[in-house]
């Protein structure tokens, strides 16, 4: 699998059903909450085709990754954690929602079930929405609709932001980077707090630390948390000064927005936002990239037509097979993104052996099934990540998507 991506829901929509499943065998997807919630919220979206809203969910369902994906923690889960004094890791990698501590005979590890967002997507290919899920996208929608800015922009005056001095995008995230490195007031913490969406029940706990601590800038002392703030702060400034728009449709930048508060927990982002275009690349790392949706769905396309020419014979055997890793082309745009994010060694194919010692197979699958079976659980705080003896990841995938088998054709119908 490929680099760390963060895809939005624009990205999606453009890829036809073979090019999603490259996208997925090429790329380790993150999926974020927020791109849940915008397909949630087409149950209550006119539709511009013949489709109906169920209809349109469904498709982009089934486009949705499945055999290299994971879902990410909520931010506001993670900003919580981060004031609490939990540390949240920013280094490109996934953030996995609580999994299950157990322990198993004499073995402890941590079960990660299929999560629900996942099983939801299984249920909307086959047009499945319980009530539920459509009172969530009314509620989604009328949020959107009622998103009023008034209340943050005027708080910018109280920490000495003039939005007026704002002359460009780059110059609102260094106001916005400035005041959340320096800002040591309690009523900046406050606002933080409120903008991270901390049950207020908590601020005084958090305050209590912060003051404990020294009372630090946000950026010391939760560095995520901070950074979330940062994002928000960029955006309000940058919408009193002008540079974003969020009249009418350009509401929507708010969602757009809620993209990048999951950054730092990947390598790439791609989208075919122009909103996400002008405003990722002023809170990527160095050794990050945004990749413009255009331009890897025109790579994904290409590919396809390399792969659909190969003979079935070739592709019943699945598509580890014969796609473990892109075919090397100069100057191309995955080769440019495996080069850059895998290092070399990856152009030193080590082939997939499709054909597993069948003993051998079968000893490890009921391996599984006992660590699953006899899981008991424990405490987590008692769980050292460095003695795990394992870890278990449920995930269901279909044999078979668009054009290619994710699985070899002729494998036993009790492995499904």
């Amino acid at each position: 699998m490929g680099p760390i991506t963060i895809f939005d829901k624009s990205f999606l929509q453009s890829l036809s059903l073979d090019e999603a499943v490259l996208f997925d065998n090429f790329f380790l997807t993150n999926i974020v909450p927020i791109f849940f919630a915008e397909t949630l919220a087409d149950l209550h979206k006119k539709m511009k085709n013949d489709r109906s809203p169920e209809q349109e969910v469904a498709i982009l369902a089934e486009k949705t990754p499945q055999m290299h994906a994971q879902p990410n923690a909520y931010h506001g889960r993670l900003c919580l954690g981060d004031l609490m004094g939990h540390k949240v890791e920013m280094e490109g990698r996934i953030i996995l929602a609580q999994g299950r501590a157990v322990k198993s005979g004499d073995q402890i590890g941590v079960i990660f079930d299929e999560p629900p967002e996942a099983l939801a997507f299984s249920r909307w290919q086959d047009g499945q929405f319980f009530e539920v899920e459509r009172e969530i996208a009314r509620l989604w929608r009328g949020m959107l609709a009622n998103l009023k800015f008034n209340m943050a922009i005027q708080k910018l005056n109280q920490f000495g932001i003039n939005p007026k001095t704002c002359s460009s995008l780059e110059h609102a995230k260094t106001i916005a980077s400035q005041i959340v490195s320096r800002e040591r007031s309690a009523m900046f913490i406050q606002f933080g707090l409120r903008l991270v969406g901390a049950p207020a029940q908590l601020w005084g706990v958090i305050i209590e630390r912060w003051k404990q601590n020294g009372s630090p800038p946000l950026s010391e002392f939760a560095p995520y948390a901070g950074y979330v703030v940062t994002v928000d702060l960029f955006f309000y400034i940058a919408i009193a000064a002008g540079r974003i728009s969020v009249s009418g449709k350009k509401i929507t930048n708010r969602v757009d927005l809620a993209y990048l508060y999951y950054l730092p927990f990947c390598m790439v982002f791609t989208s075919s936002d122009k909103f996400h275009r002008d405003c990722t690349p002023l809170f990527l790392r160095p050794d990050q990239q945004f990749v413009w949706g255009p331009e890897l769905k025109a790579e994904l396309k290409r590919l396809n037509e390399y792969y659909s020419a190969m003979p079935e014979s070739i592709k019943e055997k699945g598509i580890y097979a014969f796609a473990e890793q892109p075919p090397v082309v100069e100057g191309a745009l995955m080769t440019q993104l495996w080069d850059r994010f895998l290092r070399p060694a990856w152009r030193e194919p080590k082939g997939f052996d499709v054909d597993l010692d069948p003993e051998k197979e079968k000893q490890l699958v009921e391996q599984i099934k006992r660590q699953k079976e006899n899981a008991v659980p424990m405490d987590a705080t008692q769980l050292n990540s460095d003695d795990t003896d394992f870890l278990q990841l449920e995930r269901k995938i279909q044999m078979r998507r668009g054009s290619y088998w994710q699985v070899p054709k002729d494998l036993p119908p009790e492995k499904d």
